[in-house]
Parts: C-alpha cells; sequence; structure tokens
C-alpha cells in the first residue's frame, strides 16, 4: 500500500510541475500576428495600416539593424517607439522611431543582445499614437546566429 501512495504523489508532482511550467510559458509569450524573422510585413495601425521593414536582413545579435514603417495612407502618427523582450530578462530594449524625408518612420541602430542560453527569439511592441488613438501592436522576431 505504501509503494502506491508513493507513486501516487510522485505523479500529482510530476502534474504539478508540468502544468505550472506550461501556465508560465503561455503567460510569458505574447500573443503575436505578424513574424518578422523571415520576411516584412503589414500591421494595424488603428484606421490604417503600415508596412514593417528591417534592413539589413538577416537580422544577428550584436549586429545594428534599423525598423522602418511605411504607413499605407495619410496618418498623423507620433511618439513612435518599439520595445524588445524575450522570456529570459535582457534588460531594456527601447528604441524610437524618427520620421524620415520620404514619410516613413525609422527606428535606427537597434542592437539586441546574444542571450547567454542561446535563446534567438525576440517579441517585438510598438507603440504610438495614430490619428490621436493609442496603438499597440506586437510581431515576432527570430534573430540569425552569425556565421562563424
Amino acid at each position: 500500500m505504501r509503494k502506491w501512495q508513493t507513486a501516487l504523489g510522485m505523479v500529482v508532482v510530476a502534474l504539478l510541475v508540468i502544468g505550472g511550467f506550461a501556465v508560465r510559458l503561455r503567460t510569458t509569450s505574447p500573443t503575436v500576428r505578424l513574424d518578422l524573422s523571415q520576411h516584412n510585413g503589414t500591421l494595424d495601425l488603428g484606421n490604417s495600416r503600415a508596412d514593417l521593414e528591417i534592413t539589413p536582413r538577416p537580422p544577428q545579435p550584436l549586429q545594428a539593424f534599423a525598423l522602418r514603417l511605411r504607413p499605407a495612407s495619410q496618418v498623423e502618427l507620433r511618439d513612435l517607439r518599439v520595445a524588445f523582450t524575450m522570456r529570459m530578462d535582457m534588460g531594456p530594449n527601447n528604441y524610437t522611431f524618427e520620421a524620415d524625408t520620404d514619410g516613413s518612420y525609422v527606428a535606427r541602430g537597434i542592437v539586441l543582445p546574444k542571450c547567454g542560453s542561446g535563446n534567438l527569439d525576440w517579441f517585438g511592441t510598438l507603440t504610438g499614437v495614430a490619428d490621436k488613438l493609442p496603438v499597440e501592436t506586437r510581431f515576432a522576431l527570430t534573430l540569425t546566429k552569425p556565421a562563424p
């Protein structure tokens, strides 16, 4: 009878650990509708849409890249920012977009650190104001390992 109780106890503990881990993963990964890892994409800005481009490609850890936001229509944009996070705390990685001469907005000099665990999966959160309404949209970005 004692062996049965021990085995049942171990099963319960294992299920609790697995369940807790699954809940933690689900709550720390933001919902994303756009993945910029392989190609540029289009995102919603309230009543408008915009293309989001990364240059140069592919983005790599510790290598500067830029994000360019190209509104599809006339829209008043201000206070555009992007914040990058991953499941592990990598410190603040916040950048501001500036208006460019061609009507786009650019965040230059983005450098994401190399995670000690080898994780290359980042999440970006773009925030700002579009036509006087607050906007927030998320995207995924998997960096590419640098060539040896």
